[in-house]
This record gives C-alpha cells, sequence and structure tokens, in this order.
C-alpha cells in the first residue's frame, strides 16, 4: 500500500507498506536492515544504493552474501549494481566518488596501503592518491595533524595527494574530477 499525506500534513512524507515487517524480521512500525535496504533499491538512484550499500558492509550490518541476496530479489534494474558495492569505503562520499570516478574511466583502488605512509582511501593512479576528508575523521587537532603529515610523507615518496570533502564531491563535482584529471597528467 502506497499513499502520500496531503498538504494538510506538516511535510511531504511517502508512507510505504511491506509485510516483511509482520514475517519477523522487524516490527509492526519498522523493519531490518536488509528489508530497508531491499526498499530503498527500488526508489533510489543507483548512485545512492551503492552507498547505501556500501555502509551495510563497512558498518557490519550486513555480510556479502545478505547484501547480495537483497540485489538478486531487487528490480531488474538494479540488479546490476552489486558489481558495485564495496564496503572498504569509509563515507558515503568516498563511494559516490569511486562510482563517478569509474564512470569518468579513472581506475579507483580502495583502502590501499601505501609503505611508510599507511592506509589511503584511494589510489587512482600509478602513484597518485586520493582522501576524503570529513568532519566526522578530524575530529581533533591531533588526526586532522596526522592526516596532513601523511600526505606530506606521500609527496615525499612522489606519491601526490588529492584531497576533497564529501561536500566538495557532492556539490562541486566538475571540480573536483577537474583536479583529479590535471592530478593524473603527471601519474
Amino acid at each position: 500500500m502506497r499513499r502520500t499525506l496531503g498538504a494538510a500534513d506538516s511535510a511531504e512524507v511517502d508512507v510505504t507498506w511491506c509485510d516483511e515487517a509482520y514475517a519477523g524480521e522487524g516490527s509492526w512500525w519498522r523493519v531490518g536492515v536488509a528489508e530497508a535496504l531491499r526498499h530503498s533499491l527500488t526508489r533510489s538512484s543507483r548512485e545512492e544504493s551503492v552507498i547505501l550499500s556500501d555502509s551495510c558492509l563497512h558498518h557490519k550490518l550486513l555480510d556479502l552474501p545478505a547484501v547480495t541476496e537483497v540485489f538478486e530479489g531487487a528490480p531488474r534494474r538494479c540488479r546490476e549494481w552489486i558489481g558495485l558495492v564495496d564496503g572498504r569505503a569509509q563515507s558515503g562520499g568516498e563511494s559516490a566518488a569511486r562510482i563517478r570516478l569509474t564512470d569518468a574511466g579513472i581506475p579507483f583502488e580502495p583502502q590501499v596501503e601505501i609503505p611508510g605512509v599507511g592506509f589511503v582511501d584511494g589510489r587512482i593512479g600509478r602513484r597518485t592518491l586520493i582522501e576524503f576528508d570529513g568532519r566526522e575523521h578530524h575530529d581533533d587537532e591531533a588526526s586532522f595533524e596526522t592526516d596532513h603529515e601523511r600526505t606530506l610523507v606521500s609527496l615525499v615518496w612522489g606519491r601526490p595527494t588529492v584531497r576533497l570533502t564529501s561536500l566538495q564531491v557532492f556539490t562541486q563535482w566538475d571540480l573536483c574530477l577537474a583536479a583529479v584529471r590535471a592530478a593524473l597528467l603527471d601519474d
């Protein structure tokens, strides 16, 4: 059952119903993670669906077989998206950038360990690295300084690093893509 609430309601809310809530996975007013993901696949874009799936894997809310099962039961248009899901992404911005860079023909290898540097969010060329800065990760001065020191060490070792924020990925994608392409010219 689906109905859109009218203008008299304070916000536009889309009410939906699923029988799985009564089948043991949830309760009368909520569903489990797998059912919520299944429902989102029917209503979300490819990028949003992959971001949600990446997050479920990264936070260990679902394992890959469970996510795969959700995609297998999804509408036909969504089923091939499972190939884009990768639980190594640590943020939605990182997942979105990986999808967008791949769509632009730029390979993205997530969570790569670089000797002398440690793990970086991704490698986008033979030498070029990419890092995504989020406010939640840099909640103190020490983590902020450590991340930027790693960028300097990477440069010393001949590995330039493109640093993007999630906000930039979602609101200034053309500029982000231009910066990545410029960085790759010398790769």
